[in-house]
């Protein structure tokens, strides 16, 4: 698949997070790195990302698929792997999301508390899984000396769409400094140079699979939207009210004024995330804060 693409800045944004991760993996006396694939298009692009910067052979990538994962992205985190030749392993975590859910369900009703995941998916249930897989994560890369990459992009770490002590863990964020958008651009890039992410990575509705039919825009606004509310706050200091005038007909106030508050009130998740490869002027964690 092909798309029109800015080739010069594209691939000097994809140089830069290749040489950032092969100098900051060197510099940390590290030659191996740990990544959760999901199947999803922004852990496929570090895999990537990482076997260029570092050689596949040094290279792990992890699929654990939970509850409310596809078969086809299981299927397409092996695809991934396949194509780059990383060492690929699966450690599904189903039964231990079921073994302390059990656990806590029995201590709530002992204690005479309601426990309301007999009924419903709690956010707490969706943030069970991403912590089991940190979990797992961390023991392989204690384990066989590596360091693990998150995979969180821009867009999502600037909404606090993700979890903290799950799949924010990290010894460093790739995509940090890298808006949803771009992902998409990076892969159409780098497929151009030599194909590596199928189609069904790249087309595939985002969704973090924590709970049935879960899609992010069921939380976000769309990301093309998203991202030119986000760039204009946070690399360009515009406020709300100048927002929503560049983008009257695309953006409602109420919609730029959630995504600002959203950003706001989730620097706390910023504040214990890992670095980022910064490519803007200055790390954009460090200068924006509440």
């Amino acid at each position: 698949m092909t798309k029109p693409i800015m080739i010069d800045k594209t691939k000097k944004i994809y140089d830069a997070l290749v040489s950032g991760l092969r100098k900051f993996v060197s510099e940390s006396g590290y030659k191996k790195v740990v990544i959760g694939l999901s199947g999803g298009i922004d852990s496929a692009l570090v895999a990537v990302i990482a076997s260029d910067a570092l050689s596949h052979r040094n290279v792990i990538g992890m699929s654990m698929p939970g509850p409310f994962s596809t078969q086809s992205s299981v299927e397409d985190a092996r695809l991934v792997a396949v194509e780059l030749g990383i060492d690929f392993r699966q450690r599904p975590i189903a039964h231990l999301y079921d073994a302390v859910l059990k656990e806590i369900i029995g201590a709530k009703e002992k204690e005479g508390l309601v426990a309301k995941e007999r009924s419903s998916i709690t956010v707490a249930m969706e943030n069970l899984q991403a912590r089991l897989r940190a979990v797992i994560l961390m023991y392989i890369a204690n384990d066989e000396n590596a360091l693990l990459l998150a995979t969180g992009n821009k867009s999502e770490i600037a909404m606090g769409y993700c979890t903290l002590y799950g799949d924010t863990c990290g010894a460093i964020n790739i995509l940090g400094d890298v808006y949803k958008t771009e992902v998409y651009k990076l892969v159409y890039y780098r497929n151009s140079v030599g194909c590596v992410i199928p189609d069904s990575v790249i087309n595939k509705v985002p969704s973090a699979e924590l709970r049935p039919n879960q899609k992010d825009e069921d939380s976000l606004p769309p990301y093309d939207v998203l991202d030119e509310i986000l760039r204009y706050y946070i690399d360009e200091g515009k406020k709300a009210s100048r927002i929503t005038k560049i983008l009257a007909g695309k953006a409602s106030p109420a919609v730029v004024n959630e995504v600002i508050l959203r950003f706001v009130r989730n620097e706390y998740k910023r504040r214990q995330a890992p670095p980022i490869i910064c490519l803007r002027r200055k790390n954009w964690i460090d200068k924006w804060k509440p």
